[in-house]
């Protein structure tokens, strides 16, 4: 037996346990540290353990002896519990531990501070509160837009700033719907019974029948406007009703001038067979239960058949055959639709023609020859007034006799259409394009039209969706086709021939299948959903992979973060073709 002089004291032991217990969780730990990033220091860890165990265990046990001598001091608890301290310094010293580089680390996080820092700032100077209504939704919810924001005059954060480049592919943002539609909104005029001093009373009629009840806002001021003897330039956003803004006056001059032993005639001046069809259709509306004649057939006005129709409707060549069989001063009124896609380049020999045969109100061209038809109104009709179509209407018609009627809203994005826009590469176009035609096809009755960018793209999107099951109508494969007869298809496919006045009345989306490579193709795409009279909420959905594409929809999308008109409307793409042509 071992004397009580030899027999540990109760510190040593107490100690002495806590070591073992301390190697145990050590032990245990190292099975299951955090730092063991790749799974291999586990058993490196167990046998640095053992060794440093082993060799504190012999460094105890050489001063066991002298911590009994000084048991009667009373200091072997201290030299033990300095040496448990010192063991528990050298394995945290010894212990392998991965970690990432300190000055690195707390270079990131300043960083991050930083630019959050700034957003908080930027939210105080230019942001509303989330809580505002969302108008522009994007992927990366950084760049959402709600109402009231402001930006600061330089640096302004577009969502597809950078869409040129592929890594932003399947990137989009959404205009979201924010108002009615506007052609309607602060007129006084509220219905087109208030209007019967202003037209002929059937013509009133007949546009109620039709279920007109109030005019739209650029309608009530053409009415206004017709009275004058002025040309009027009517120019008012796509779908606002600019055909009966100068249909039903034009046809009240008519039947005024029959009723007081005067006759004339009109020529309407169109831009496609297409429409052709469809303004005849709103002419013949507006003429039932009266003796006003509406002709659209070349064949119709012949020399023998020209006393039976009062106002002629056609394509510019048709109109200027038409011309060569009239007598002088016969017509008083030439309405130039479309304005302007018809003083393009693209027409400029038919138009010098058909306008040579014209002596045009108030010019000073005082021409006397028996070929000129004298003292004709112009009337031009347009989607569009930029600043260089005005200077190509003042060289048809003198300046200062020239009215213009246009409604606030013009060259503004609609504000009552849905438009999205996705960033996408060329070989994913047609799968994208086959899920939105099956969400449309799933609904009832409405039509979708695919906008292509030439009639190749439209022959390979049409027969790449017939593979896959779906049936398309290309637009200007049938001859003299009218809304009646486009209206049988759900999926309509077109080049822009058909973004120009074509009015569907089922058509509830619009798919830019290629991005137009002109802001004024967009605009009149776009116009063909969102109609007045339209029962559906519509929507514009664009793919965009080029680079010039992408210019396009930066300049959409800073309109309408702004909430301004869109900037450098085009109007003579013929000519900017020609000398893009000339410079490459």
């Amino acid at each position: 037996m071992m004397s009580a002089s030899n027999t540990p004291s109760v510190p040593f032991l107490r100690a002495l346990r806590l070591l073992r217990s301390y190697y145990r969780r050590g032990h245990n730990a190292s099975q299951h540290s955090a730092s063991d990033t790749f799974g291999t220091l586990d058993s490196l860890g167990i046998d640095m353990l053992s060794n440093v165990v082993k060799q504190e265990r012999r460094i105890i046990a050489e001063e066991r002896d002298l911590a009994w001598h000084l048991n009667k001091d009373g200091k072997d608890a201290d030299i033990l519990g300095k040496r448990l301290l010192r063991f528990e310094r050298e394995q945290q010293i010894r212990k392998p531990v991965i970690s990432e580089p300190v000055k690195w680390l707390a270079k990131k996080f300043e960083k991050l501070k930083k630019e959050k820092a700034a957003r908080e700032q930027y939210e105080v100077s230019y942001g509303p509160s989330t809580h505002s209504k969302l108008l522009i939704d994007c992927a990366r919810k950084q760049y959402n837009h709600y109402e009231g924001m402001r930006y600061p005059t330089t640096d302004i954060p577009l969502v597809s700033e950078f869409w040129a480049k592929n890594k932003y592919k399947d990137d989009w943002f959404v205009l979201r719907r924010s108002s009615k539609n506007p052609s309607f909104d602060a007129e006084k005029i509220s219905s087109w019974v208030n209007c019967a001093h202003l037209l002929n009373p059937s013509v009133v009629d007949n546009i109620l029948s039709l279920g007109f009840q109030r005019p739209t806002i650029i309608q009530a001021r053409a009415l206004s406007a017709f009275k004058s003897m002025e040309h009027l330039f009517i120019a008012a956003e796509t779908g606002s009703g600019k055909t009966l803004a100068y249909a039903a006056p034009l046809v009240s001059e008519i039947l005024k001038s029959a009723s007081g032993g005067r006759c004339f005639k009109a020529v309407v001046l169109v831009l496609s067979n297409e429409l052709r069809i469809q303004t005849k259709k709103v002419f013949d509306d507006l003429v039932r239960r009266t003796n006003v004649r509406i002709c659209s057939d070349r064949d119709k006005s012949t020399d023998s058949n020209k006393q039976e129709w009062d106002v002629f409707i056609g394509t510019a060549g048709m109109v200027r055959d038409v011309m060569c069989r009239l007598t002088p001063s016969e017509v008083k009124y030439l309405i130039i639709d479309e304005a302007d896609m018809l003083l393009d380049d693209s027409f400029v020999d038919v138009m010098s023609d058909l306008l040579a045969r014209l002596r045009i109100r108030f010019s000073e061209n005082d021409l006397k020859s028996s070929d000129v038809m004298g003292d004709v109104r112009v009337v031009f009709a347009s989607a569009t007034c930029p600043p260089e179509l005005q200077e190509l209407a003042e060289g048809i018609v003198p300046a200062p006799h020239i009215y213009y009627v246009q409604t606030n809203n013009l060259h503004a994005l609609m504000s009552h259409v849905e438009q999205k826009f996705i960033r996408v590469r060329e070989r994913d176009k047609v799968d994208k394009l086959q899920q939105i035609l099956r969400i449309q096809l799933a609904k009832p009755d409405v039509q979708t039209l695919v906008f292509c960018k030439d009639k190749r793209t439209v022959q390979f999107v049409s027969a790449s969706l017939a593979s896959r099951g779906i049936e398309t109508f290309k637009i200007g494969d049938a001859p003299n086709e009218g809304v009646e007869h486009i209206a049988r298809f759900r999926i309509l496919v077109a080049t822009d021939r058909a973004s120009r006045g074509l009015d569907l009345p089922m058509l509830n989306e619009v798919v830019n299948y290629d991005f137009p490579r002109h802001m004024i193709d967009y605009i009149h795409r776009a116009g063909r959903v969102g109609r007045v009279g339209s029962r559906f909420k519509c929507r514009v959905t664009s793919f965009v992979r080029c680079p010039w594409e992408v210019e396009l929809v930066n300049a959409i999308e800073t309109a309408a973060r702004f909430n301004t008109p869109i900037e450098d409307v085009e109007t003579n793409v013929a000519g900017m073709l020609k000398a893009r042509r000339v410079s490459d």
